[in-house]
């Protein structure tokens, strides 16, 4: 049970800082995520869920504006605006866990989208000569 324990926690701090003061402990034991890193994972849990249920992704412009709660902690911790405590830290990972998460693959339907366009477009007026007519070596 100890060797499970050490490579769960060796797994886990690739992920996670690990930090005491800034974990879970549950009955009295350290969780090998901290309160942020255990949020994004329930978050983008949560995020599965809904895209299962709804089928369809959130706003990219809401995801967009919701995720940024996370880099706003983060850096007004560190520029010294306010220290942060847990109940924070575990919001804006949510938050970033659902809509950051949603908001990424948001961006990558749409880069998607226009580079598919671009590229029909693109073989459109390739396989058109200087006359308006199809080349001959395309079918």
């Amino acid at each position: 049970m100890a060797d499970l324990n050490r490579a769960i926690w060796w797994v886990f701090n690739f992920l996670c800082h690990q930090i005491p003061e800034r974990s879970p402990h549950i009955f009295g034991v350290q969780f090998p995520l901290c309160w942020r890193c255990s949020s994004i994972a329930v978050g983008a849990a949560v995020l599965i869920m809904y895209l299962l249920k709804m089928r369809r992704m959130p706003g990219l412009g809401l995801s967009l504006a919701l995720a940024l709660f996370l880099p706003l902690d983060v850096f007004a911790t560190m520029a010294g605006f306010w220290t942060g405590d847990n109940s924070v830290r575990f919001v804006t990972g949510g938050l970033w866990g659902f809509f950051g998460i949603a908001a990424v693959l948001g961006l990558f339907v749409l880069l998607r989208r226009r580079t598919k366009d671009w590229y029909k477009r693109k073989k459109i007026s390739r396989g058109r000569t200087q006359r308006g007519r199809a080349a001959s070596w395309e079918i």
